[in-house]
């Protein structure tokens, strides 16, 4: 009797036995997490390169007359609607407090 009942018992759980019947709500359950983790990661991940651009950056320009007239002027140029152009500035300092202080441009 003993070996009629191990055989029998290797014949249920051997490669032939059938799968168990896993209800469809259980499975969803078990996938709902981590489709959550999916969605959400995708909508952050495209939310933060929608618009690539930088928006509200402030800026000083340091240096001599020269250099900074002509950066200025090709930040203008490649900046069409800023009405404002960056402050030009002689001394580190100066363009510290200016970045702190002032709106963004």
């Amino acid at each position: 009797m003993a070996g009629q009942h191990a055989s029998k018992h290797l014949d249920e759980t051997g490669p032939s036995a059938a799968p168990p019947n896993v209800p469809l709500v259980a499975i969803a359950k078990a996938m709902l997490f981590p489709l959550f983790f999916v969605v959400m990661f995708a909508l952050c991940y495209i939310s933060a390169f929608h618009a690539p651009t930088p928006q509200d950056v402030k800026l000083a320009l340091v240096g001599p007359t020269q250099q900074t007239s002509r950066v200025a002027d090709q930040i203008a140029q490649h900046s069409p609607g800023h009405s404002r152009s960056p402050p030009r500035l002689t001394s580190r300092r100066r363009s510290r407090t200016s970045v702190d202080s002032t709106s963004p441009v």
